[in-house]
């Protein structure tokens, strides 16, 4: 028998929320972004296997030395916090508000709390603040781009 405490629309919408951070998790996109991380290791592997009929040696060397290089200007999580901020959207497709505020913390869910509660499930313990502070900055980010981009079509 089914738990009646149990909201059925809840749990489905932190179940795919879940399965979407489990590939997230899988591809390396929920970690700290770093300079030498899995995907420029292995292009530097790649090229550096590459032979001179294909690319000469002072080109391949040209290309590890940027590949070694950090991106400057970006949050070190700028991707972890894209990628959560797209599952909220997901979670909020599902008809949840997404955000709530203190009032109905405990009463109804939000997109930002199915989110948090999966990030728990797949072993990523953040706050339901800390993803509603994520949340915030994406939409700011959002709007701004959106700001820029009407300004020039004017």
């Amino acid at each position: 028998m089914r738990d009646p405490t149990v909201n059925v629309k809840v749990e489905a919408a932190v179940q795919e929320a879940r399965r979407t951070l489990d590939f997230f998790l899988m591809v390396g996109g929920l970690g700290k972004s770093d300079p030498e991380g899995s995907v420029r290791r292995a292009a530097r592997r790649r090229i550096a296997r590459l032979t001179d009929d294909v690319l000469p040696e002072h080109m391949r060397d040209y290309v590890c030395r940027v590949l070694e290089e950090q991106p400057a200007g970006r949050s070190t999580y700028s991707g972890r916090n894209m990628f959560i901020a797209h599952v909220i959207e997901q979670a909020a497709k599902r008809g949840f508000a997404p955000t709530r505020n203190a009032a109905s913390r405990g009463k109804q869910e939000s997109a930002c709390s199915i989110v948090a509660a999966a990030l728990g499930q797949v072993g990523i313990h953040m706050s339901e603040r800390t993803v509603e502070e994520m949340w915030a900055s994406h939409t700011a980010a959002v709007r701004e781009i959106q700001r820029k981009k009407s300004r020039t079509t004017i």
